[in-house]
């Protein structure tokens, strides 16, 4: 991997961090989410909350 694509993915994954923390937010819980990756652009398709804790 070349150091411009770890900026590209280091972005992206920084992204998706901002956005799960907004889902949680939003819905009061941790979720579980399913998603993607597009052309650098993230998409999430369906949130759950987690209902078990595994320690």
């Amino acid at each position: 991997m070349q150091p411009k694509d770890v900026k590209k993915v280091w972005d992206v994954v920084k992204n998706l961090v901002k956005n799960a923390l907004v889902l949680e937010k939003e819905f009061g819980k941790p979720q579980d989410i399913e998603g993607g990756i597009k052309n650098g652009q993230l998409y999430f398709w369906q949130a759950r909350n987690i209902v078990k804790k595994f320690h």
